[in-house]
């Protein structure tokens, strides 16, 4: 008999509650089905091990979902099951009502989609905190691996890269050799390169040749050889990678990701944008050429960005330190709505230049900047050149000073 079933995350509610009570015929049947075709083991038994065991214990009710059970019920399938896994020398992690359900609620809370081995969340900080508690609570849990990965993943999606690097890092410590490993083993490379060690990304990378992501692994290493400004080399590599045989299989979102690497890494060491507007703030005239000497900091930011908001008190703090010497932050705003900007600007508390640009991506500065998303940062030096594109605080925290550090050469 051949079965096609279909994986779920929570099976036992499932087929237990909601297909019994919507579909009572169709489960009578498979009941029929499988009592005439027996569904034996590969070794010609009709009962698992944990069957067996759970028939020599005495319970008698196997088949049946735990929320089932009464707790002497249950109390007897976890120890049939764990009698089991010792004679077969297989780890089982029995899972109980509760366990099953808080999991449940924290995949609900931070609006976990899956698609394949892919995981798709809505970060949010209550979840987390639950979710940091419920790993530490159920240390062998059999949601483990999810649960490790939903970590990693709510962090990379939040822009959290540091702690998004550790939580990667610790994922694959445990299980490196699962179907979501691979994907995992990129984004730890990526997250390292965004908080700003793109030398040990390098070393990552190189550890991880042999794997079926490979051309894919030379976007990120692209990355970070921009980051430790060898430019050249990540030209080259982009443009090699842009023709090869192997891009002309990948995805569309792959190939637009791409091209925009490629555009940012063509956009450094070269002069910035020249721009001439006036800030919305203040009414002052603001210009690149106004910004000659200084460091320059262009930051296009909403105020329903979540890592902008997250990111910008940071960049206000480092402003007050380095503004006596030369720092200059010029924020331009793309909310549609004015007011919402202008509520953000006092949560931020900086005194500095803020252009609104209502029209989002099409307005005039995006467009001149390349800007497609939100957060997107350009770092300009005394002599008006790019030396660093979409980079986050961490970097900001070492590259600011490095740069005035440098004596303008015009």
């Amino acid at each position: 008999m051949i079965m096609f079933v279909a994986e779920a995350a929570f099976p036992e509610v499932l087929f237990g509650g909601l297909m019994f009570a919507r579909f009572p015929h169709l489960v009578a049947l498979s009941v029929i089905l499988l009592l005439l075709c027996g569904c034996s083991d590969p070794d010609g038994s009709t009962q698992s091990a944990s069957t067996e065991a759970a028939a020599q214990s005495g319970t008698g009710n196997s088949d049946q979902p735990s929320w089932a059970l009464s707790e002497e019920e249950q109390r007897q399938r976890s120890a049939a099951q764990l009698a089991a896994a010792n004679q077969s020398g297989t780890a089982v992690a029995p899972a109980s009502n509760e366990e099953d359900l808080e999991f449940k609620r924290i995949w609900s809370d931070l609006e976990a989609k899956e698609q394949s081995h892919l995981i798709f969340v809505n970060a949010n900080e209550p979840a987390l905190q639950r979710l940091d508690a419920f790993l530490e609570k159920y240390p062998d849990s059999r949601h483990r691996e999810k649960a490790l990965y939903l970590a990693a993943i709510a962090r990379w999606s939040s822009y959290n890269w540091a702690e998004g690097a550790q939580r990667y890092e610790a994922y694959l410590a445990e299980f490196p050799n699962r179907q979501r490993s691979l994907l995992a083993r990129m984004r730890h490379a990526q997250t390292l390169v965004k908080s700003d060690n793109p030398a040990l990304a390098l070393k990552v990378l190189d550890e991880y040749k042999a794997y079926n992501l490979a051309h894919q692994r030379e976007l990120v290493r692209a990355e970070a050889l921009a980051a430790l400004g060898r430019v050249d080399e990540a030209k080259s590599l982009m443009r090699e990678w842009m023709i090869a045989p192997e891009s002309q299989n990948q995805q569309q979102r792959t190939m637009f990701e791409a091209r925009k690497l490629l555009d940012r890494i063509e956009s450094l060491n070269v002069l910035a944008p020249n721009f001439d507007t006036y800030a919305y703030n203040n009414g002052e005239q603001v210009s690149l050429e106004g910004f000659r000497g200084k460091v320059l900091l262009v930051d296009f930011w909403k105020s329903t960005c979540n890592p902008c908001m997250t990111e910008l008190p940071k960049i206000a703090d480092l402003y007050d330190l380095h503004h006596a010497d030369g720092f200059e932050v010029f924020a331009v705003n793309m909310d549609t709505n004015v007011n919402s900007m202008e509520q953000a600007m006092e949560i931020i508390g900086a005194d500095w230049p803020v252009y609104h640009d209502g029209l989002r991506y099409d307005g005039e500065l995006a467009q001149l900047f390349g800007v497609t998303r939100c957060p997107h940062t350009v770092l300009i030096d005394r002599d008006g050149i790019v030396r660093a594109v979409d980079i986050r605080y961490d970097a900001l925290e070492r590259l600011v000073p490095e740069l005035l550090k440098q004596p303008t050469t015009n």
